[in-house]
Formats: structure tokens, C-alpha cells, sequence
């Protein structure tokens, strides 16, 4: 009983309270409660009640793992060491409970002078309280007795209830483990709801994906976020009902959608044809701060035969790596090695913006740093910093640079 003792106590306060607003019943007889707000239940679980009057009444109330009985007022100076249950069917036979120590909790509101009782009761003896004519219970040498009409009905009901109740809590445990899945699965990396790393485009695996992300859908875990991310997986496996599910996801204005849109817009993937339509969604993600959307903009920006658009790609560019984004910070530190840029080449810059990357895992970048500091390209030769460098390339699985090192 320990382990039960706090659950059974709290529930007890409810009932205690709900005595109070015994206006609400119909004495005499059980009847089915189940978060009756009116009563400021406190419970979540299902249960058959009847009051007796203002200061009398008892529960038998179905939780996930067991049954509680709670009977209450005893006026006794002191809670009772025993308890002893009888209940006596419509032929007149009996069934008494005697119970100690350890078997029921007694309970006192503040400000009451008595005390309720709380008990478990097993699967035999709620049949024989749905069964029963009356239903005695004494505590302290004070015998109180609970009248049975309804009481199947009421107890019947209580139970279908919680068997509804576990049915719904399994189908949400179920939709939030989908809903996890999905994300786990799917998440992009820049994507700020996505909890966890995120999964690179190359490392997604459609099927699984897509199969996570539809079942949390088909579950009620109906969102943005999950739309775009079962519209992702389903785009990984080529799927043309890609678009209809990234379109949703994006009317309900999340961004990352948005931008995957706009990006297949602007490839012409699926048969598309609309480029400038493609660029107006990549754009307007970019302009939320959505990273990976400003970096696609900025290269469609710096690939323009306008200048002026030009440099708006570098400065967005720039702006985009400042913010952390991995893949603008390695292509802005190629085009300030390249020189297109500043108009000549910046390898100061160009070494410090490689270095933001590399701390960011970026391989590429780590190995492109090795190199200049093997060669001296636009600062002194550094073996040092050659190998650190290569070393963190080879270990983030560059090639090249496992090539370099000997390693196979």
C-alpha cells in the first residue's frame, strides 16, 4: 500500500470536496462521475459514487492499475486501526474483509472532525458491489451503511471508462513515439524545432522516414513542422505527392517548407517550370532567417549578371556565415580566396572563415586549410597547423586528406 498512499490520499481530498457539493447527486443512489468539472474533481480517473447524505458517501474509482474504494465520514476522535468491509448480496449471503496496518488509509480534511477510509478493492469485489443489496463498512467501533441501487451501472460505467481512458493514453503514447520518430528521422539540421542533430540530406533514409512521419500524421500529430518533414522524406524517395505536402505545410507559413518548395521551383524538379515563382518563396524564407534558404538565395544573388545583385549575394552571404551557417562560411571563404570577394584576394579573411567551418565539422574546409598552411598559400607554411588540420579532416572522413595521411 505504501507506494499507493499519496495517489489514494489525493484522491480522497477530491472526494472530501466533492461531498461538499452533494447538491449535485441524487442520494441514495450510484452514479457514474468522470471529471465532472462542476465538482472540481481532482482526479482523472472514472468512478462509481453515492451519497448517502452531506456527511456520507462512497466511491469506488477505476485507476489504469487498480481500483480504490474511499468511504467517508467516520466521526472519530482518532482514525481507526481497523477496518472491516461486509457486503451482502440480494440472497442474503455475506462477504466480509477484515483489513489492518498497511491495508487502508485513513484521511482528515482540515476543519472536519471525522475521518474517510481509503482501500483497494480487486476484480472479485467490485463484481460483489455491483451485485449487492447493502454495504457496510465500520471503522472504530462505528458501523456506516451504503446503500446499492445503481451501483453496476455506476461501477459498470466507471470501468468501460478507464478501459476508453487506456485505449486513448495508448493511441497518444503512440502518436508521440511516431511524432519523435519523425523528427529523429527527418529533422533537418538548421530546421530551430527540430530537437536532436537533424539528418543530412544524404544520410536520410526516405522509406523509414516517410513511414514514421505518415504514422504520426495518420495518428492526429498533425503540424507544420511534421508536414514539412514527412514532405522532405517523401521528396528524398521521389514521391510526387511531395508537393502536395510541403504546399500545406507552407500555407500554414512554415518556412522550411517554403524554402524546400522554392527550391524544387527553382531546380524544376517534379516538371516544374517557374523559376522566379521558386525564387520568390526562396526569398521570402530567406527573409525570416530561415539559414539554408538565405544561403540559396545568396548563390542565386552572386551568380547574377547584375552587379548590384551580385554584391547583395556577397553581402548576404557573409551576413548568413556570421550567423553560423556552415556552408556559407566555406562559400564565402572561397570566394574571398578567390578574389571575387574584395576584388583581390582577402586569405586572411578567407583563412578565418574556413576556420569557423571546420569547427563546424565541414571536412572540406578543414582539408582546404591543411593545404594552405602545407603550401603557404596567403600566410607562412605552418606544419603545425598542416597536420592539426589534416587530421581533422581525415576524421571527419575526408578522403584527400586520409589519402595524405596513408590511411586507407
Amino acid at each position: 500500500m505504501g507506494v499507493v498512499v499519496q495517489r489514494l490520499v489525493t484522491y480522497a481530498v477530491a472526494l472530501v470536496f466533492m461531498v461538499g457539493q452533494a447538491s449535485a447527486f441524487e442520494f441514495g443512489v450510484w452514479q457514474f462521475r468522470h471529471n465532472d468539472g462542476h465538482l472540481m474533481i481532482t482526479t482523472n480517473d472514472p468512478h462509481g459514487i453515492v451519497v448517502v447524505d452531506d456527511g456520507l458517501f462512497a466511491a469506488v474509482n477505476i485507476a489504469p492499475k487498480r481500483a480504490i474504494a474511499v468511504v467517508g465520514f467516520f466521526r472519530t476522535g482518532a482514525p481507526a486501526e481497523t477496518l472491516k468491509s461486509t457486503i451482502t448480496l440480494t440472497d442474503g449471503s455475506q462477504f466480509t474483509r477484515e483489513m489492518g496496518e498497511g491495508e487502508f488509509v485513513s484521511h482528515q480534511e482540515e476543519g472536519e472532525t471525522g475521518y474517510a477510509y481509503i482501500f483497494l478493492v480487486g476484480d472479485k469485489d467490485r463484481e460483489l458491489l455491483k451485485a449487492a443489496a447493502s454495504w457496510r463498512v465500520v471503522a472504530g467501533g462505528i458501523a456506516r451503511d451504503f446503500p446499492m441501487k445503481g451501483s453496476r451501472k455506476a461501477i459498470t460505467a466507471a470501468e468501460e471508462a478507464a478501459k476508453r481512458l487506456k485505449v486513448a493514453k495508448a493511441a497518444a503514447s503512440d502518436k508521440d513515439k511516431w511524432r519523435r520518430d519523425c523528427i529523429s528521422l527527418a529533422g533537418h539540421p538548421w530546421d530551430d524545432n527540430t530537437t536532436g542533430p537533424g539528418v543530412g540530406w544524404g544520410d536520410l533514409d526516405a522509406e523509414a522516414a516517410t513511414k514514421a512521419c505518415s504514422q504520426a500524421i495518420a495518428l492526429g500529430a498533425v503540424s507544420p513542422q511534421i508536414r514539412y518533414l514527412q514532405g522532405r522524406a517523401m521528396d528524398k524517395g521521389k514521391d510526387r505527392g511531395t508537393l502536395n505536402v510541403l504546399r500545406k505545410a507552407s500555407d500554414d507559413g512554415y518556412m522550411p517548407a517554403t524554402y524546400h518548395l522554392g527550391l524544387l521551383y527553382w531546380e524544376g524538379d517534379y516538371g516544374l517550370d517557374n523559376k522566379e515563382y521558386g525564387r520568390w518563396m526562396i526569398r521570402a524564407a530567406s527573409e525570416s532567417g530561415y539559414r539554408p534558404a538565405s544561403h540559396q538565395m545568396s548563390k542565386i544573388l552572386t551568380a547574377s549578371s547584375d552587379n548590384q545583385e551580385r554584391l547583395s549575394g556577397l553581402r548576404l552571404m557573409r551576413a548568413n556565415a556570421d550567423n553560423g551557417y556552415t556552408l556559407s562560411q566555406w562559400l564565402f571563404a572561397q570566394r574571398l580566396e578567390s578574389g571575387e570577394a574584395h576584388g583581390v584576394p582577402d586569405y586572411d579573411l578567407a583563412l578565418q572563415y574556413y576556420a569557423m567551418a571546420a569547427d563546424s565539422e565541414h571536412s572540406a574546409s578543414a582539408f582546404r586549410l591543411a593545404e594552405m598552411y602545407r603550401d603557404g598559400v596567403g600566410t607562412q607554411p605552418n606544419p603545425k597547423l598542416y597536420l592539426e588540420y589534416l587530421r581533422h579532416a581525415a576524421d571527419l572522413g575526408n578522403e584527400k586528406a586520409k589519402e595524405e595521411l596513408g590511411l586507407d
